[in-house]
């Protein structure tokens, strides 16, 4: 059975490391998605469009990658609407809606349909956030689309050196695990 993989970028974009990512992308012919963060997006509009341009997908993140999980419905609100207002010119946004660290709650459910966002999580994570060393990340993430069924939505994060320098290495060994492709943005499964 052929494995599906689909990759994530959060956290962004960032000036210098987004652009190399974007580059590794290109080379593979892999369309990802990028759950950009709404107060880091503004001030790197011109690095959210180029995401935009290569054709990605632009997922929203909130405004300033607060935990949405115990909040109130206004304050939910306010940290989705606010990331909107800046992300919903670029031309490949979507409706997806990421919580930071995939906690959510019933408030923050409510608010998400209220705006007709769908929540978005993965089922693999790199942890490519905790060491910045490609030496575990790596391997994590070959280990979780390993672990996991025919359907691997993975989280990484577009900001840090370790992940721009070492995607393409990343995606060579999910190759290597063999009979895979790698899903494009609009079929990948929104897991909750």
């Amino acid at each position: 059975m052929t494995k599906k993989v689909w990759l994530t970028f959060d956290d962004g974009p960032n000036e210098l490391k987004t652009p190399t990512v974007l580059d590794v992308l290109k080379k593979n012919n892999i369309t990802a998605t990028f759950f950009m963060i709404g107060n880091v997006a503004a001030p790197n509009l011109s690095t959210a469009k180029k995401v935009a341009l290569a054709g990605h997908f632009i997922g929203n993140h909130t405004n300033t990658h607060q935990t949405v999980k115990g909040l109130s419905k206004s304050e939910i609100r306010k940290e989705i609407v606010d990331a909107d207002v800046i992300l919903k010119g670029l031309s490949t946004y979507k409706k997806w809606f990421r919580p930071p660290k995939g906690e959510y709650d019933a408030n923050v459910s409510a608010v998400v349909g209220d705006l007709g966002f769908d929540i978005v999580k993965w089922n693999v994570e790199t942890e490519d956030y905790l060491s910045k060393d490609h030496t575990k990340w790596v391997p994590m993430g070959i280990d979780g689309i390993k672990a996991n069924g025919d359907k691997c939505v993975v989280i990484n994060h577009d900001i840090y050196e370790s992940t721009a320098d070492y995607v393409q290495e990343f995606i060579d060994k999910i190759k290597a695990i063999g009979d895979i492709t790698f899903g494009h943005p609009t079929d990948m499964p929104h897991f909750k």
